[in-house]
């Protein structure tokens, strides 16, 4: 199902898309660390990059790139906190750039970034649980790249723009 074809409870969905979002400059989200947030903003990432002229299949890509790294930092580098707080700064002009900061612990040692993923090898039931997301978020990127600033993690994923 489509991100933007979510049905949400009345009163709970995301604010609505842009009347017509700027493809000539970054476009920028505050995101709680909460998995509900997650799921709103990236049904607004979806509806505007469609508005912007996205084809469907390539909105949907981002918005799927966005809820991976957006869960991920939630539930690894944000667990528990009330203070923590993401952003997320789209840059819509080919090749689509996505950066998402946030005050969470460190990606240890870079974790996950590079390497061919989990091994899918052996029994179903004996497969790793982790790894999967970041496997997904490279297969949809020309380039991904992890920087500590300070006490900010700063991920940027450059996006492919086609198959």
């Amino acid at each position: 199902m489509p991100l933007s074809a979510m049905v949400l409870p009345p009163g709970e969905g995301p604010p609505p898309p842009r009347t017509q979002p700027d493809a000539d400059r970054a476009w920028h989200y505050e995101i709680g660390p909460r998995p509900r947030q997650v799921s709103l903003i990236c049904v607004r990432v979806d509806a505007d990059l469609r508005i912007a002229g996205y084809a469907p299949d390539i909105a949907a890509s981002m918005a799927l790139v966005c809820a991976e790294a957006l869960n991920n930092i939630v539930e690894h580098a944000l667990p528990g906190r009330s203070d923590g707080w993401i952003t997320l700064e789209i840059d819509p002009a080919p090749p689509c750039r996505l950066t998402f900061r946030d005050n969470g612990a460190p990606l240890p040692d870079g974790l996950l970034l590079a390497g061919p993923g989990p091994d899918l090898s052996g029994e179903r039931r004996d497969l790793a649980e982790g790894g999967y997301g970041w496997l997904l978020i490279r297969s949809f990127a020309e380039s991904v790249a992890y920087t500590r600033l300070e006490e900010e993690n700063v991920l940027q994923v450059t996006l492919r723009m086609s198959g």
